[in-house]
């Protein structure tokens, strides 16, 4: 419910907490971690489907279910009941109480822990089983336990309504219009109708719970800890005793990234001072590496000009986020020896990684002399306005883009897939657009004469109008007439007209 409304039910006796998100994911994360008791393989529900959600927008994007593969490790507790009840009183010592289904498959046991009513499911091997709240615990929620035979699935679920498929709350919406109250009445209907009218999504999901299909869940495993402490037994001030302090420190720390296959992102350097100063370093850098002459340029640069006060005794390196590295196998063979025009496009994959990291170098600099917020790149918008059509984002550290920031090519790349190409939109917008002074305009709205920088322009062709309008909740609206026009000296611009107030104005030139 509402804050609001709680709070005048709750007028004296109600206690508001906001929610913390991050601390949230780490108790399920800690969670995760000791159910590896029961199972080496947990995990978390993934969340990058977009399956039925409960409609909490904060909780949309948090898993909220542990996925257990329980498959021949309940007999080491005698049986699958033995090992329910030793996890719920796991649970209820730590003050949870939880719904927990066994079944055959990931979507079945999903489907009755969630919207399963407190019975027995069908079947003679089916079991059921309520665990109420120890009397010390400070919650009085009971916990339920199910557990579906295997071959009664199907019966399992067909009395459960749609939502329990995890399926898009649109879709939910539409069988409930259709009046499909359960599964049973959804599995009666032919199945190229339902992809048609509800897409694939669906068909999935139903396949997944009945076992048609198989699922599997990422095994979660608790990160390791990338970090390197040194205690100075004589503190200093010596900067290049720091220095190769450091520089080993980082070499340490490298080498045991590099055994996990992981690079570093962002690197944290702390210095503690023997009079409890603390100095911190964050860097932060394009692309994951293990170089640490690069990291330790890196460092330099941030620290060349500073100066400490007091002697330095503790020094720690932490690798607060890290990447998987790739690797390459070396070539045979040299290919610019072989043949001095290939492409950089036909070079293998080793000689472009090698350029891609040499390109990554070189952004980590720029970064460091410049900083993160001068060192940008372009990446396209959906939008029908030529100004919100793209957004400069930093190159490094950057979050929106940071599934992509492996790859520098990203923004050329999108720019191909776009359907704005070089003859429809100029490469450079002219902000603010100057205005024009149009002498002659055509018949049909096109400017046939037009003044810009003291200099007059005879229009010789001229393509359009093309409409752009901007949303009303933007506030006020922007209507233009785009006119791309070449005139009689060569040059090709881009015109529109403010409809507003048939004001004229330069967008940007073709080069």
């Amino acid at each position: 419910m509402p804050l609001a409304e709680a709070t005048s039910l709750c007028p004296h006796d109600l206690q508001v907490h906001p929610y913390d998100l991050q601390k949230d994911l780490e108790q399920l994360q800690q969670l995760a971690i000791f159910c590896e008791r029961f199972s080496p393989r947990t995990g978390l529900e993934c969340t990058r489907e977009h399956f039925f959600r409960t409609g909490n927008r904060v909780t949309d994007h948090q898993p909220q279910s542990l996925l257990i593969d329980v498959t021949g490790t309940s007999a080491l507790f005698g049986s699958e009941q033995q090992m329910v009840r030793q996890l719920i009183l796991d649970f209820h010592r730590q003050g949870y109480s939880v719904r927990l289904a066994i079944a055959a498959t990931l979507g079945a046991a999903w489907a009755l822990a969630h919207f399963s009513p407190p019975q027995k499911p069908p079947g003679t091997e089916s079991w059921f089983a309520t665990f109420p709240a120890p009397g010390n615990s400070h919650h009085d929620r009971t916990s339920w336990a199910w557990i579906l035979a295997t071959q009664q699935t199907s019966d399992g679920l067909e009395k459960l309504p749609p939502a329990a498929l995890r399926i898009p709350l649109k879709t939910i919406n539409q069988l409930r219009q259709a009046g499909i109250q359960d599964i049973a009445t959804l599995s009666q209907l032919p199945r190229t109708s339902l992809l048609d009218r509800l897409g694939k999504v669906l068909l999935k999901r139903m396949d997944q719970a009945f076992g048609n299909t198989e699922e599997h869940f990422d095994t979660y495993h608790s990160p390791a800890d990338f970090s390197i402490e040194h205690w100075l037994e004589h503190p200093t001030t010596n900067p290049r005793i720091i220095e190769r302090i450091m520089l080993d420190s980082l070499e340490t720390l490298t080498q045991r990234l590099t055994q996990h296959s992981q690079g570093i992102l962002q690197l944290e350097c702390h210095l503690q001072s023997v009079e409890k100063e603390h100095f911190q370093t964050n860097i932060c850098l394009f692309q994951a590496t293990t170089d640490s002459q690069h990291l330790s340029a890196l460092w330099k640069m941030q620290w060349e000009h500073q100066s400490l006060c007091s002697p330095i005794q503790e020094i720690k390196m932490v690798a607060a986020r890290t990447a998987p590295l790739e690797s390459y196998q070396r070539d045979l063979f040299d290919p610019l020896q072989s043949n001095h025009s290939c492409s950089s496009a036909s070079l293998p994959a080793s000689r472009q990684h090698s350029n891609k990291r040499r390109l990554a170098h070189l952004i980590d600099r720029l970064s460091r002399r410049l900083g993160t917020e001068r060192v940008l790149q372009s990446h396209l918008q959906a939008d029908s306005q030529p100004e919100r059509a793209y957004q400069n984002i930093s190159w490094v550290g950057s979050t929106g883009h940071s599934k992509n920031r492996h790859s520098p090519h990203n923004a050329s790349c999108s720019r191909k897939q776009s359907g704005d190409t070089p003859s429809t939109r100029p490469l450079q917008l002219l902000s603010p657009p100057p205005q024009l002074t149009v002498t002659a305009i055509a018949f049909d709205g096109s400017p046939i004469r037009f003044k810009y920088r003291h200099d007059t322009y005879q229009v010789d062709y001229a393509w359009g109008p093309e409409r752009i309008e901007t949303g009303w909740w933007r506030g006020p609206g922007i209507r233009r007439d785009y006119y791309r026009v070449q005139t009689t000296t060569g040059h090709c611009f881009w015109l529109f007209r403010e409809l507003h107030h048939n004001h004229w104005h330069l967008h940007g030139e073709f080069i």
